[in-house]
């Protein structure tokens, strides 16, 4: 009986609840404003899942400009007000002698770092790596920012394979 009582008590301090009907030790409770504040919690926590995550399309490239994979390697993540976002790009990097692969990382369509991704090849012969980089940006101000992968070689007459390139930006 103490316990039914103290919630009883219990449920009636709690804003947006009201005991309807009492009946033996059954409640019935309804929540008033609950969608109200269902949305709320929704809006707050898309707020907190700003992490991205781009994979893109494999490319073969003979261009010594950068250019993007299709579907494009890019993400979009809300920058916080730290200002402060973990951007990581991946890639497997084939290349054949005497060229070098590299990816161009964008930031709102301006090359950022060049290069971000690459690889070198002076061995005699085709190689493939799986190649990444991170970095942590600082100094941003909060809002939308676009992040993308480009590809390019370093010789026309030699061409360069990304497989499976990704970039993840993740605000912190």
């Amino acid at each position: 009986m103490m316990r039914r009582r103290l919630l009883v008590l219990w449920l009636l301090a709690m804003p947006g609840i009201q005991i309807v009907r009492h009946a033996g030790d059954a409640f019935v409770v309804r929540f008033r404003n609950l969608e109200r504040r269902v949305r709320g919690l929704e809006s707050f926590l898309a707020t907190l899942n700003t992490t991205g995550y781009g994979p893109g399309g494999n490319i073969t490239t003979g261009s010594t400009g950068y250019v993007a994979s299709s579907p494009a390697t890019t993400i979009t993540v809300t920058v916080v007000p730290s200002g402060l976002v973990v951007v990581t790009g991946s890639a497997n990097v084939g290349i054949d002698t005497g060229a070098t692969a590299s990816a161009g990382l964008y930031e709102n369509g301006s090359l950022l770092v060049d290069p971000f991704v690459w690889l070198e090849n002076n061995t005699g012969g085709g190689m493939t790596v799986s190649s990444s980089q991170t970095i942590v940006r600082s100094g941003l101000t909060p809002g939308s920012y676009v992040y993308s992968l480009k590809f390019k070689t370093s010789s026309g007459a030699i061409s360069a394979t990304f497989g499976n390139p990704v970039i993840v930006a993740e605000p912190v």
